[in-house]
């Protein structure tokens, strides 16, 4: 993947940033929880996935640009990114993760959209995700961003797009990340290389 040079503390921008997704990703899980809520409405999950996912992928690029003194990895693929990570980084994020992870519901939502007029044949399957460890989360929603973010240009008119929302495990990857990139600050990290 392209690489580009930064300001050094560009990491910051991008970590405020980072952390206003997560944090409109935060209220709209709580606003879909509430009891009453409307129950599944595409709209609303495409529009918290786009925003957690915006937010995993800034978060990705400001440990990149702090640990990298300005160097960022571009694109979206969330797997892409995190295998820009020395072992001292994913195992930490693994770690964290897990221990978000204890004792947590992890509830999941597949999500059907389709675009045509008559209506096709109902999906005959779900994605196969996994979200127990963190590398198997960032991996199940390795291309989520660009997915709900142009969810039209996944549905085909013959058949579905089935988009996944993993909610609660979302907001351990976003957790995660927001704890890895306060230990970064604090010097807990190396750099990158």
């Amino acid at each position: 993947m392209a690489k580009k040079y930064l300001p050094v503390g560009t990491h910051a921008l991008a970590a405020r940033q980072a952390i206003a997704h997560a944090n409109i990703a935060r209220s709209m899980l709580a606003a879909i929880e509430q009891p009453g809520a409307p129950d599944n409405d595409p709209g609303e999950l495409l529009a918290l996935l786009m925003n957690a996912a915006f937010s995993v992928e800034l978060f990705f690029k400001a440990l990149m640009l702090g640990a990298r003194n300005g160097e960022v990895t571009l694109g979206h693929p969330l797997v892409a990114l995190l295998e820009e990570f020395p072992a001292e980084f994913r195992e930490s994020f693994e770690a964290k993760y897990a221990r978000w992870a204890v004792g947590r519901e992890t509830k999941v939502h597949y999500v059907a959209l389709r675009l045509s007029a008559s209506a096709p044949e109902t999906p005959d399957h779900t994605p196969s995700c996994a979200f127990a460890s963190f590398t198997e989360a960032i991996a199940s929603l390795s291309d989520v961003f660009v997915k709900a973010r142009y969810f039209f240009e996944e549905v085909k008119p013959e058949g579905w797009a089935i988009i996944v929302l993993p909610e609660h495990s979302l907001i351990g990857i976003l957790e995660t990340l927001e704890a890895s990139y306060q230990d970064l600050l604090a010097g807990r990290f190396g750099a990158l290389e």
